[in-house]
């Protein structure tokens, strides 16, 4: 696919919301040099990858992207701006990410310079990734720890699950709290869905009262936060 050998793109929009689809077919149809069209969710696979040369899509459709796109370059359309969503699609090979509240003059650029072969985030994107790129990374045990904390999960349960001490544990989130800078168990309660950290994989039967219960759920979470600072 030699897309910069002509100046016509064709552009594949896959969107498991019609309305979101059909608003990003008619913002990029107006766009000079770009050819679009909407991927069928009754039959996904009637546009072939070598029919398109840029994909909009939004995240789950990054779950079969190989098979559905082939070599079409991806560009996906976010919820939000958190930095695992972002680092997600580009591990499944987005060559751009926008979220909904980017303007149209990015849309259209993100798709131009994924036609290009090059990278984009939009404004709020890039401010996000930027912003968590000046903190120190955190660990796999410690995003581990931090996902199932800010879920509510008790000391021991998280031992348990990971397959490690409790008192390994205590060091995993101490340290994971002084890489955010953050100051309280409430604070890391919230730096978890902000950075867009998943949830554990697997919760105890009793999460199902906490999920609907964000009153206790809170109280937990700073309680444990608080025997993890001692």
């Amino acid at each position: 696919m030699n897309i910069q050998a002509r100046t016509h793109c064709r552009v594949l929009v896959s969107h498991h919301e019609p309305l979101i689809a059909a608003g990003l077919v008619a913002a990029l149809e107006t766009t000079a040099g770009m050819s679009v069209s909407a991927r069928d969710p009754a039959h996904p696979f009637a546009m072939a990858a070598t029919d398109s040369d840029v994909v909009v899509c939004d995240p789950p459709a990054l779950q079969d992207a190989a098979g559905a796109f082939g070599g079409a370059r991806l560009v996906v359309l976010g919820e939000r701006s958190r930095e695992f969503d972002i680092r997600r699609a580009f591990a499944h090979g987005a060559l751009g990410y926008i979220s909904k509240d980017c303007t149209l003059g990015e849309l259209v650029d993100a798709v131009r310079a994924a036609a290009r072969g090059q990278r984009y985030l939009c404004r709020s994107s890039a401010l996000e990734l930027a912003s968590c790129l000046a903190k120190a990374p955190l660990t796999a045990r410690e995003r581990e720890a931090l996902q199932r904390v800010a879920h509510g999960h008790a000391n021991e349960h998280i031992a348990g699950e990971l397959g490690i001490s409790s008192a390994t544990i205590k060091i995993h989130l101490r340290s994971a709290m002084r890489k955010p800078g953050a100051q309280s168990g409430t604070e890391v309660a919230r730096m978890v869905p902000a950075r867009g950290f998943p949830p554990p994989a697997q919760r105890p039967e009793t999460s199902v009262v906490r999920r609907h219960a964000p009153g206790r759920q809170a109280r937990s979470t700073m309680r444990a936060m608080r025997a993890y600072q001692q």
